[in-house]
């Protein structure tokens, strides 16, 4: 027996002590359970001795009740969500003051609609499952739906429906918790914006993102990166080594050694490269990083994050006049002897060295083309 406040009967020699106001929860024949109040005193025989103990047993089920009801109250009115219920046929019983912001309905134009018609018509099917499922005693979290309000809006909301159960433990009705997804939608789509917006931003300015972990050994490479580099996602290994190989065979140890230096002292890392693509074409790439510190202690150096620009352009605007008007004089030099009578050899030497300066020509400082990657 569970006893809400007072004290039990003592009895101890000749003296006692009236208890009053006991709660107590007791089953009935059937098996269901009801509260009761106790008023218990001390019996006395003709001499004023003790025999044993009067009670008093009141049902106050009713009562009880009457206060668990308050107290849902105070708590309904309380919370920010819309809580409401069903009944077995899905028409609405009650409703909170948080249901009347989200829908609004006031309370008692809510009830005794169908539930339903608090559902987009296009999800009333999907509505129609979920209360089933519940009245089968199943509850259904986080069911996601569009909400239709008085004046017709709809409203992105996340639904918990719960079986209100009967004394005898029978589903009676649905008990319904609605939570109103809209900002979280307009978070979403803001950040999906943004992201999009990066992304424009990256490509105009062939800038792209990067990141080591050295704990892993893992590189990740924004989407522009990618493209910088020739590389599909899918082909990229995501680590050092992968992110290495690309680097021009004479500058690769250089950028490995400087990397390592950065997360050691650590300082920021900033350098200029050249990348050679999986087709052999060469570009150069201006690569800048911050040391990324552990988010467990933020003290402990994790890698390196940065940004990676492709300068090719820039490099190409770069070689001086003079360089360019001494390699035209030399590709016209070369077509000349291709057209004089020389002997093979020498035609030949002329034939490299017209290429080669029109390969000049067309590469950025100097740029060469080297043989494809063969993997990344």
């Amino acid at each position: 027996m569970g006893l809400r406040r007072g004290v039990a009967l003592r009895l101890s020699g000749r003296r006692a002590r009236r208890a009053t106001g006991l709660r107590a929860g007791r089953p009935g024949k059937d098996g269901t359970r009801f509260e009761v109040a106790l008023a218990v005193s001390p019996a006395r025989n003709g001499g004023g001795r003790i025999t044993g103990a009067r009670a008093v047993v009141r049902d106050v089920t009713d009562e009880a009740a009457e206060e668990g009801r308050g107290r849902l109250a105070a708590l309904l009115e309380a919370l920010g969500d819309a809580v409401y219920t069903l009944d077995l046929r899905g028409v609405i019983r009650t409703w909170n003051p948080g249901a009347e912001r989200l829908y609004g309905y006031r309370g008692h134009e809510a009830v005794g609609l169908p539930g339903l018609s608090l559902v987009a018509e296009s999800r009333h099917d999907d509505a129609r499952m979920a209360i089933d499922c519940v009245l089968a005693g199943e509850p259904v979290q986080l069911f996601e739906i569009d909400a239709r309000r008085k004046d017709g809006v709809l409203v992105p909301v996340a639904l918990d429906l719960w079986p209100v159960r009967s004394r005898s433990g029978e589903v009676s009705g649905v008990s319904v918790i609605a939570c109103d997804m809209t900002e979280q939608r307009l978070a979403g789509a803001a950040l999906a914006e943004s992201v999009v917006r990066l992304r424009e931003s990256e490509s105009l300015a062939h800038v792209g993102g990067w990141v080591w972990d050295m704990a892993t050994g893992a590189v990740q490479w924004s989407e522009e990166l990618h493209r910088i580099h020739g590389l599909d996602p899918a082909g990229f290994a995501g680590t050092l080594d992968a992110h290495l190989t690309l680097v021009h065979p004479y500058d690769r140890e250089p950028v490995r050694r400087a990397m390592e230096a950065a997360v050691a002292a650590p300082h920021p890392f900033e350098m200029e490269y050249r990348i050679v693509r999986p087709n052999g074409e060469v570009r150069w790439l201006y690569a800048r990083a911050e040391v990324a510190l552990a988010s467990s202690d933020s003290v402990t150096v994790a890698g390196l994050r940065g940004i990676g620009q492709d300068i090719t352009e820039r490099k190409r605007a770069r070689v001086p006049a003079e360089i360019t008007a001494g390699l035209r004089w030399i590709v016209d030099c070369a077509e000349r002897l291709r057209r004089s009578p020389l002997a093979p050899t020498e035609a030949a030497i002329a034939d490299e060295i017209s290429e080669l300066a029109k390969r000049l020509l067309d590469e950025p400082h100097f740029g060469e083309r080297l043989p494809p990657v063969s993997g990344s």
